[in-house]
């Protein structure tokens, strides 16, 4: 049993989701965003972070779009022992100074 939590920079839950020991981490990505709730003091609240910072296990393409799609900036590092060979073009946006406050959830 594997349990997949997003948190804020606080480290207070946003979303939890419980799932199999066996699989990988960047599987249930997705469902874990999907349940994201942001409590704010008045109305509903807001489904979509302004950024998700991740480790290199959730770089992907299909991760990158998804968020994308969504209009939520990412902050992934590029998972060198996946990339054979370096792609043409412009690397995805890391900030490294950004991603050193992913602690929390560790």
């Amino acid at each position: 049993m594997k349990i997949h939590f997003s948190v804020d920079e606080n480290g207070l839950p946003l979303s939890m989701l419980i799932g199999r020991g066996n699989e990988h981490d960047s599987i249930r990505f997705q469902e874990v965003a999907d349940e994201i709730r942001i409590n704010i003091r008045r109305g509903r609240p807001r489904t979509k972070p302004a950024l998700i910072n991740a480790d290199a296990s959730y770089d992907s393409y299909s991760i990158r779009q998804y968020l994308r799609k969504r209009g939520i900036k990412c902050n992934i590092p590029v998972n060198k022992r996946k990339r054979k060979r370096p792609r043409i073009g412009r690397p995805p946006r890391f900030d490294q100074d950004t991603y050193r406050n992913r602690g929390s959830v560790e």
